[in-house]
C-alpha cells in the first residue's frame, strides 16, 4: 500500500503537469492554429484531438483520486484490523497469565489441604459463607467508606481500623476483596499482634498472598508475616472472662456469621471494652456502645510463634 502511494503520487504529478500543458494550448489563438494548419479539416481534427486529451486527463485524475481514496480506505483498514490483533493478542496473554496464576494458588491450595478434595471444598464454602456475612454487616452499617488517621498507639498496643486510607482500599491476598470491607478480622489479628509487641499491621496481612485462600479473601488460620507465625483458634464464647482475666486479649465474633470481629482487649467491672475495627474512632469503647454480650457468637484466640 505504500508503494502504490508513492506510485499514484507520481502518476498524479504527471497528470497535473499534462492538464498544466492543455490548458495552456487550449489558450493559443485558433489562427495560430489555423495557420499552422494545412486547412481548417485539419484544425478542427487538431482542436478535437486537445479537446479528446483534455477530457481523457480529466478522467484519468479522477480514477487517480478515486483510487487514492480506495487505497487510503484499504490502509485505514488494514492498520485497524492490526490494532485488532495486537489487542487481541495482549488479551490472550493476560488471559494465559490470568490461568497460569489460577493454576499455581490451586496448586498451592491442594497443598494447604494436603490434596483432600473434601477439605478443599470445605474452605471454598467457608471462604464464601464468610464473604457473604462480612457483606452483610457492612451493608447494614451504610458501606465501608475510607478513613483518615484512625491508628492510635498505647501502653496496651495498636488500634487499627479497617477502613484506614493506609490500607482500606488493598485486596485481600490480591483479590478484589478489600479490607475496607472485609477486613475485620485481619485488622483484629494485627491489633493482637501490636498487644504483644509485633510490628505488623494489617496492609501487612493484606498483602501477603499466601494468608489467604487464593482469589478468596479468606484468612488461613496459620500463616507467616514479617517474621512471625500466627496461628487462630476457634473457641467458645465461655472462655472470655477467664482469657481477660489471664491478660489476653480475644478476638469475639458477633452474630450467627459471624458478620464481624472485635478485639475484646479487657473487662472493667461489667463492662467489656473493645477495639472496633470497623467504627470512626473504634478504640477503647465500651461493648455497649454498639452490641450486647449476647452478640458474641464465638472467639477466636491468636497466639504467635
Amino acid at each position: 500500500i505504500s508503494n502504490l502511494d508513492l506510485q499514484l503520487d507520481k502518476i498524479g504529478e504527471s497528470l497535473t503537469a499534462r492538464i498544466r500543458e492543455s490548458y495552456i494550448s487550449g489558450q493559443i489563438n485558433k489562427m495560430y492554429l489555423f495557420i499552422g494548419s494545412d486547412g481548417l479539416t485539419n484544425l478542427i481534427s487538431r482542436l478535437k484531438y486537445l479537446k479528446i486529451t483534455q477530457n481523457h486527463d480529466r478522467k484519468s485524475m479522477v480514477l487517480l483520486e478515486q483510487a487514492r481514496a480506495n487505497y487510503d480506505a484499504q490502509k485505514i483498514a488494514k492498520e485497524t484490523k492490526q490494532a485488532h490483533v495486537l489487542d487481541l493478542q495482549a488479551d490472550l496473554l493476560s488471559q494465559k497469565q490470568t490461568l497460569g496464576k489460577q493454576q499455581q494458588e490451586k496448586e498451592y491450595l491442594l497443598v494447604v489441604t494436603k490434596h483432600d478434595e473434601s477439605r478443599y471444598q470445605q474452605l471454598l464454602s467457608d471462604a464464601a459463607a464468610q464473604l457473604t456475612a462480612f457483606s452483610r454487616f457492612v451493608t447494614n452499617q451504610g458501606g465501608a467508606s475510607i478513613l483518615s488517621n484512625q491508628t492510635k498507639c498505647d501502653g496496651w498496643g495498636c488500634y487499627y481500623n479497617q477502613r484506614d486510607s493506609q490500607w482500606g482500599n488493598m485486596g485481600l491476598g490480591g483479590s478484589a476483596y478489600t479490607v475496607a470491607k472485609y477486613g475485620c478480622l485481619v485488622s483484629s489479628v494485627a491489633m493482637v499482634g501490636s498487644h504483644y509487641g509485633k510490628s505488623f499491621k494489617p496492609g501487612d496481612i493484606a498483602g501477603n498472598s499466601s494468608a489467604f485462600v487464593p482469589g478468596q479473601g479468606y484468612l488461613y488460620h496459620d500463616f507467616d508475616v514479617s517474621g512471625s507465625h500466627i496461628t487462630i483458634t476457634n473457641a467458645s464464647k465461655s472462655l472470655l472472662d477467664s482469657e481477660l482475666s489471664a491478660g489476653r486479649p480475644v478476638i469475639a465474633g458477633l452474630y450467627s456469621g459471624p458478620d464481624h470481629f472485635i478485639v475484646i482487649i479487657k473487662k472493667e467491672g461489667d463492662n467489656y471494652i473493645m477495639h472496633d475495627p470497623f467504627l470512626e474512632n473504634g478504640s477503647n469503647r465500651p461493648l455497649t456502645d454498639k452490641y450486647s454480650v449476647s452478640d458474641i457468637n464465638s472467639l477466636r484466640l491468636v497466639s504467635f510463634n
